[in-house]
C-alpha cells in the first residue's frame, strides 16, 4: 500500500475463514472511500465462490504492532456458490 496525505491506498489479499477452517480470498483494491473485492478461490464450502464486495471504512484504530492496520468497515456484496 501508500500513503497520501494521510490516506491509505493499494491492492492486498484477504482470506476469511469460518470457525471450521473453510476459507475464502478475495482482492481488495481500496482507497478512504472504500474498498472492492472479488472472490478469487473459496475451499470447502466456498469452493468455486464467485462474485465481489465492497466495503465502506467506518473507523481506525491504533496499530497493534508498528507496520500493521486496524480497522472496522461494512462489507457488502453478492457470491454465487457451485451447487
Amino acid at each position: 500500500f501508500k500513503v497520501m496525505g494521510g490516506k491509505r491506498y493499494g491492492t492486498t489479499m484477504v482470506k476469511f475463514m469460518a470457525p471450521n477452517g473453510d476459507y475464502f480470498i478475495v482482492e481488495a483494491t481500496y482507497s478512504p472511500e472504500g474498498a472492492t473485492a472479488p472472490f478469487l478461490l473459496g475451499t470447502g464450502k466456498f469452493k468455486g465462490i464467485t462474485g465481489n464486495c465492497e466495503s465502506k471504512p467506518i473507523t481506525s484504530g491504533k496499530p497493534i504492532v508498528p507496520g500493521t492496520t486496524q480497522g472496522c468497515a461494512r462489507v457488502t456484496g453478492n457470491y454465487e456458490l457451485k451447487k
